[in-house]
């Protein structure tokens, strides 16, 4: 009876002696999820890509080079990201099909930097028809919203483009009509978009004969309210086109 009721305290003992580091774990885990602070690509695309809404705040800068397995990061719901002083560089030059960064399907993104100096730069392999920093997809009937009180997004090393199309900073899907009765939102409270534009280096297109360079904004089918903001770059909205001059 005596080595029995030994065995059972040595066994309580030992499961006691577990419970702090346990309780470390479990912190740990909140910490890094719960609160939504980012500090690297892995985590900016899966909190942005949650399920769940979050206010997300960005902590230290991220520099990071596109592999050929990673693809844009898809928001499907409202999601909050302070830049908070800290810079997002992606260089996607290696990869060629890559042609967003962040696609807005049927959720909202609210960007803004809380202490300034925040920014995203984004160098693409070659301008196309299809790149663009923040892209406005609708799906399946929703309508997205995009929402920028500060920061800075900026399209590094902008190149010519010959072709017509969602080469943007920001930009909706120009080749597939929208078809609804809410239009996608585009609201600019202030912040910075750079996407130069250079008048003399500009290439002309051998069809349509149109001298096309990337734009801080072409946005053809959603709502574009600007209350603020520098636009450092062309702003082509709504059904402006080639044939109209």
């Amino acid at each position: 009876m005596r080595k029995r009721i030994t065995s059972l305290l040595l066994t309580l003992v030992m499961l006691l002696s577990l419970v702090p580091a346990m309780g470390v774990t479990a912190s740990a885990a909140d910490d890094t999820y719960g609160y939504g602070s980012i500090k690297n690509w892995s985590w900016l695309k899966s909190y942005l890509e949650s399920p769940t809404s979050r206010d997300l705040t960005l902590e230290n800068d991220i520099d990071y080079t596109m592999g050929y397995d990673d693809d844009a990061i898809l928001i499907k719901k409202s999601q909050k990201l302070d830049l908070n002083g800290h810079k997002i560089r992606i260089d996607a030059t290696k990869r060629a099909v890559f042609s967003s960064l962040i696609t807005i399907y049927d959720g909202e993104l609210t960007l803004y930097d809380s202490k300034g100096g925040g920014e995203i730069a984004v160098e693409f392999a070659m301008d196309s028809k299809e790149h663009s920093i923040i892209k406005i997809f609708p799906n399946s009937g929703a309508y997205p919203k995009f929402t920028m009180n500060s920061g800075t997004l900026t399209r590094l090393n902008p190149i010519n483009s010959n072709v017509y199309g969602n080469n943007g900073c920001i930009s909706d899907n120009y080749f597939v009509p929208f078809e609804g009765g809410e239009r996608p939102q585009i609201t600019i409270n202030g912040g910075t978009i750079n996407c130069a534009y250079d008048w003399n280096g500009r290439s002309m297109n051998s069809v349509s004969g149109v001298q096309y360079k990337p734009t801080a904004l072409l946005l053809r089918y959603s709502q574009l309210t600007v209350k603020g903001g520098t636009f450092n770059g062309i702003v082509w909205t709504d059904e402006l086109s080639w044939r109209e001059g």
